[in-house]
């Protein structure tokens, strides 16, 4: 029995042993692949958004003063902040449906609310400014 447990014991050791991998490994694809991701990440500069913000009928947008374009606004990101100035800016002018905001920003792709789609949406990172007496004109 000793002998067959030795025999099985040292068939084992060079099946295991024949099994390792006795080439060096080339990592330089790795880490250019890093530098790569890194170098993608430093170019990410956040974006600076000046334009018309909007909270009506559930749905928050920019309107970029610059380019004219709508931007459906994340609920992510820094918006609690925008959303909280806007609110009090709304309340205490009942006139008021939009507020000048610049913002540090990303735009970025979120599934839609109905489940079926994806939406352009702008995450404002940072609010930069806001001014109840200006606009895009």
């Amino acid at each position: 029995m000793k002998i067959i447990s030795k025999l099985l014991l040292m068939f084992l050791f060079t099946i295991v042993s024949g099994c390792e991998s006795k080439e060096p490994v080339d990592t330089t694809k790795k880490v250019d692949q890093t530098k790569k991701t890194i170098e993608e990440a430093k170019e990410m500069q956040p974006k600076i958004f000046r334009g018309m913000y909007s909270h009506i009928d559930n749905k928050i947008n920019l309107l970029d003063c610059d380019s004219k374009k709508e931007y459906l606004v994340s609920q992510s990101g820094e918006n609690g902040n925008v959303e909280r100035v806007y609110s009090a800016i709304i309340k205490s002018d009942s006139k008021a449906k939009t507020l000048y905001v610049e913002t540090e920003g990303f735009t970025s792709v979120q599934e839609k609310q109905t489940g079926k789609g994806f939406d352009s949406v702008l995450i404002i990172t940072k609010l930069v400014k806001f001014d109840p007496s200006l606009n895009c004109k």
